[in-house]
């Protein structure tokens, strides 16, 4: 994944490498003078929105603006996400 985001110079994929995110990540392609298909059939709004998906790929949780990830609830939050079947 890496050399992948390292052919492509962007803000987005600097990111993603400067940080040493190694899980799926997709940005959407849409802008804001055509929106985007894949905004509007998630219903998003703002950004930033975070999709959380449980272990079937189902959305368990949309979390919109900013979020303290490791914080002890979000933690508790995904540790019993994960532990479902």
């Amino acid at each position: 994944m890496a050399w992948l985001l390292t052919r492509i110079p962007s803000p987005f994929s600097k990111f993603i490498i400067d940080q040493g995110v190694t899980f799926p990540n997709y940005r959407d392609p849409g802008t804001k003078d055509r929106g985007s298909p894949i905004a509007i059939s998630y219903g998003t709004s703002m950004i930033p929105e975070t999709y959380i998906l449980d272990r079937r790929g189902k959305i368990a949780r949309k979390v919109i603006g900013p979020q303290q990830w490791d914080s002890p609830e979000m933690r508790a939050y995904f540790d019993s996400l994960l532990a479902q079947n």
